[in-house]
C-alpha cells in the first residue's frame, strides 16, 4: 500500500510538472469511435500529463488505449478538474466485442485531483471520457495522465 501511495504521489508531481498542451478540435475525441489514442507511460517513470479543455457544456473528450501487450495490465489514471469548474472522468473497456459500463469513480469539486486504477485484460481496449458536471469557460483546462502499473 505504501508503494501505491508513493507511486500516486510521483505520478501527480510528474503530471503537474511536465504537461503538454492540446486544443479542442471538433470531431476528434468527441465520441468513443473517434477517441484520442494515448500512450501509456511505463511503470515508475516520469509521465507527461495532457492538458485539454472542453469547448462547451456538452463537449466530451474520449481517450483510448489498446492493450496489445499480450498480458493483463493495471493502469493508473490521474485527473485534475479546472479550478473553477467541476469535471468528471469515467472509464470503460471493450473486450471480445462487449462494451462494459462506464465507471465514474468519484464526483469532483473544482480543482480536485483524482487518481484511480483500472484493470485491463490482454486484448481489451481501455476508454476514458471527460465531461463537465459544471461548466464555466472554454479556456478552463483539465489535466489527465495515464500510466501502466505493471
Amino acid at each position: 500500500m505504501k508503494l501505491k501511495k508513493l507511486f500516486i504521489a510521483v505520478m501527480v508531481i510528474c503530471m503537474l510538472s511536465f504537461s503538454q498542451s492540446a486544443f479542442a478540435i471538433t470531431g476528434i475525441g468527441d465520441t468513443r469511435d473517434t477517441a484520442i489514442p494515448i500512450s501509456m507511460c511505463p511503470p515508475l517513470t516520469g509521465c507527461q500529463g495532457i492538458n485539454l479543455f472542453l469547448s462547451n457544456a456538452n463537449d466530451v473528450d474520449w481517450f483510448k488505449w489498446e492493450n496489445n501487450t499480450g498480458a493483463a495490465r493495471t493502469i493508473n489514471v490521474v485527473f485534475q478538474s479546472p479550478s473553477n469548474a467541476s469535471y468528471v472522468i469515467g472509464a470503460t473497456m471493450m473486450l471480445n466485442n462487449h462494451l462494459y459500463g462506464t465507471l465514474y469513480p468519484k464526483e469532483h469539486s473544482p480543482g480536485q485531483l483524482l487518481a484511480f486504477t483500472y484493470y485491463v485484460p490482454a486484448g481489451a481496449t481501455f476508454y476514458a471520457v471527460v465531461e463537465a458536471k459544471t461548466f464555466s469557460s472554454s479556456s478552463d483546462q483539465y489535466t489527465v495522465a495515464f500510466m501502466r502499473i505493471n
